[in-house]
């Protein structure tokens, strides 16, 4: 089964499995923006949260903190405070709702995820706003992807109780 747990919060504006286009839109223009804004200290929190994203791929629910961390530190170094106040509402739901997906990740879709973090940072700390945006843009995608395939897997799975 493959699980998402790396949608990040701004996909919660998507009610249907499948339909990231909103999210993943407004997210890749906050990628894009990070490029162009971030700090040197935002920089090295991204990279700090990529970092513990790959220490804690053992640990689902670790994993989860820090995919949830890693978005709001992008959104806060887009200097955006509309994207950075939406990310902040959503992320206990996003938490909430992730929690048992993301304990039945394999480790697999937990190292995909974690490299897809480490491709948007890399586009951040790379100033390259282009790149920042169709990384983020791919990465809510396939979590997206992840979450429909999920949702066939739950209903199937339930069909057959």
């Amino acid at each position: 089964m493959s699980c998402s747990v790396s949608a990040g919060p701004s996909h919660i504006s998507s009610s249907r499995p499948g339909s990231a286009a909103p999210a993943s839109s407004s997210a890749a223009r906050a990628a894009g923006l990070a490029s162009e804004r971030a700090t040197p200290e935002q920089i090295a929190t991204l990279a700090e949260e990529v970092a513990s994203l790959f220490a804690a791929i053992p640990e689902p629910e670790r994993f989860l903190v820090h995919d949830i961390n890693f978005h709001r530190a992008v959104a806060a170094a887009s200097a955006n405070p509309i994207v950075a106040s939406l990310v902040e509402m959503v992320s206990a739901l996003y938490y909430e709702q992730r929690r048992d997906t993301a304990a039945r990740a394999s480790e697999r879709d937990l190292r995909e995820a974690a490299e897809m973090h480490r491709r948007i940072y890399q586009a951040i700390r790379a100033h390259d706003a282009h790149e920042a945006r169709n990384a983020m843009n791919d990465h809510l995608i396939q979590a997206s992807r992840n979450l429909a395939q999920e949702a066939v897997s739950l209903l199937h799975t339930d069909a057959t109780l």
